[in-house]
């Protein structure tokens, strides 16, 4: 581990400030961060393996899964074990909750 890196592989929160390519999530909108980073578009999330994602480690397909508050390799990316995250690619790598659902009943799990 990096020191200083954020803990923490999936999460729960409520969208404050969407980038400019986030797509599907509005301001206020409850959603689980899904334990790995992934593109959606590379061949490997098309094929639905998106722990294989080759775009999504800014280290390149070799250094392996990219995943929040990993190791050195991952970058590291910091895990959302904070009052505040960014997500890379949070338009896949997000996944919005039902919004009459209350966010301390659900969990979080990292297998679809």
């Amino acid at each position: 581990m990096k020191p200083g890196t954020l803990l923490g592989h999936e999460g729960i929160g409520v969208v404050e400030a969407p980038g400019g390519q986030v797509r599907n999530f509005d301001i206020g909108g409850r959603v689980m961060v899904c334990s790995t980073v992934s593109c959606g578009v590379c061949s490997c999330c098309r094929a639905g393996d998106t722990a294989q994602c080759d775009s999504a480690n800014p280290n390149g397909p070799s250094a392996g899964t990219s995943f929040f508050g990993g190791p050195e390799t991952t970058e590291p990316m910091n895990g959302p074990q904070a009052q505040r995250a960014g997500i890379p690619f949070a338009s896949n790598t997000l996944v919005r909750l039902p919004e009459q659902s209350a966010t301390t009943r659900r969990s979080c799990s990292a297998t679809p």
